[in-house]
């Protein structure tokens, strides 16, 4: 049997592209082969204003034919937030009755007791993310930046991004992130701790100002508070308790210390997105990435995604050409996997492909 199960992307070195793209039409910046770094802005584009109506007779109280002398600006005006647009004296001496505009714009009508305005657009800046060179460039909306390096992918991530110099603070790659380990040599750098981190950590790492945090797995409890941080969080292995996985942890501690870009933004469907860390090398060139229909096949590192081995990584030995029983009696396709401890059956739909 053909399988082709999920892959998870662990590479030393390979040939890494990114989209930077505009969510609507705009201006790109730059041209086809220019160096960039992660914070130069490749394109821009200005979100339009929107309109708002304020019922200045409603707020005064006071009839629609009227409220035209309380109203003090007039169309083409442009108006500050907060700044009084219309306004009258409250009987009896008391505060008086104030309608302000709710953000910087243009006043457009005024009539009926109503003034309408425009409010002003917000322009929109896409960064490189990555130091590299622009492989590719899609006019109006943004371009591929190319860079060469490692690449790890993660399962969770809270959306955020950044760049910056990484730091392990934990010696093994099961070694719980705590607070006491981010001390003020972490401030601006991304730290990376073994299996979980607790809210100790995580308020450790928002007080210090660290640039993100890489970590095995996140408990769920943490999740509304980790996706609230101002800094990338990416859980390699996903929500729970589970050490991070040895290869991935390897890798990044022979890079601690260089600069890594990581993401924190995750798309499940209609082109899949996953938390990532890329870490740019000094090499010229690099294998482009594998592509992601690789079936299973024996000596491919493996790891465990569900079921009771959670986590556990091992080599595929063999496929067997039957289903095999499970304990439960059911009969299902799987694969011969070597852990560290000893060789098991695990069922295909509980792998996942580390490469």
């Amino acid at each position: 049997m053909i399988y082709y199960p999920p892959l998870t992307r662990v590479l030393p070195l390979t040939t890494v592209r990114r989209e930077r793209l505009l969510p609507i039409e705009g201006e790109v910046l730059v041209g086809m082969g220019a160096r960039v770094d992660p914070t130069d802005v490749v394109a821009r584009a200005e979100v339009p204003g929107r309109y708002h109506i304020l019922h200045v007779a409603e707020a005064l109280d006071v009839a629609p034919d009227k409220a035209e002398q309380f109203i003090r600006v007039r169309p083409g005006h442009k108006v500050k937030a907060g700044q009084a647009i219309a306004g009258r004296r409250a009987s009896l001496g008391l505060v008086p009755l104030l309608v302000r505009a709710p953000a910087d714009g243009v006043v457009v009508a005024v009539g009926g007791g109503r003034v309408l305005f425009e409010s002003v657009g917000e322009p929109i800046e896409v960064h490189a993310s990555l130091p590299g060179t622009i492989a590719n460039v899609m006019p109006k909306f943004g371009v591929l930046v190319e860079t060469v390096g490692a690449l790890i992918q993660g399962v969770w991530g809270n959306g955020n991004e950044a760049f910056g110099v990484l730091k392990v603070v934990v010696k093994g790659h099961d070694e719980p992130l705590r607070a006491r380990l981010i001390d003020v040599a972490s401030h601006g750098a991304i730290v990376v701790g073994g299996s979980t981190m607790d809210q100790r950590a995580l308020e450790q790492a928002l007080e210090l100002q660290v640039r993100g945090v890489i970590i095995g797995s996140l408990d769920p409890a943490l999740v509304e508070m980790a996706s609230s941080m101002p800094f990338p969080i990416i859980a390699t292995e996903g929500l729970g308790k589970v050490s991070m996985t040895p290869s991935i942890f390897q890798l990044l501690s022979t890079n601690q210390g260089r600069e890594a870009a990581i993401s924190g933004q995750v798309q499940p469907r209609w082109g899949a997105i996953r938390p990532e860390i890329v870490i740019p090398l000094p090499a010229r060139s690099a294998p482009p990435p594998p592509t992601p229909d690789t079936p299973l096949q024996p000596g491919m590192e493996v790891r465990v995604s569900r079921g009771p081995r959670l986590g556990a990584v091992g080599t595929v030995q063999s496929l067997p050409p039957q289903p095999m029983p499970l304990e439960t009696k059911a009969r299902v396709w799987g694969a011969m996997v070597a852990f560290e401890d000893q060789e098991a059956f695990v069922p295909l739909f509980n792998l996942e492909i580390l490469g």
